[in-house]
Order: C-alpha cells, then structure tokens, then sequence
C-alpha cells in the first residue's frame, strides 16, 4: 500500500514541519491542510 494522500489539520510548528518533511521524503505526495486562511497563505 503506498501513501499519497494526506491531510494537515494545523500547520504549525508541528504540522508544518510534517507537511515539509513528507514533501521532501516523497515530492509526488498530496497535502490537502486545513487552518486559517493567513496561515494557509503563508505556508504556500
């Protein structure tokens, strides 16, 4: 079974870090995040 779906809610210190770390491990990998829409803004 392989991953390449994968929602974030929060993207924090902790979210955030798992969400860049998963890309790096993985570029092909899809991250659906849920958080504030400046946050959202931000990470992008």
């Amino acid at each position: 079974m392989s991953l390449n779906r994968i929602a974030i809610l929060g993207l924090g210190l902790i979210g955030g870090s798992f969400a860049k770390a998963l890309k790096h491990a993985n570029p092909t990998i899809y991250i659906s995040a849920f958080d504030k829409d400046e946050v959202l803004n931000q990470a992008l």
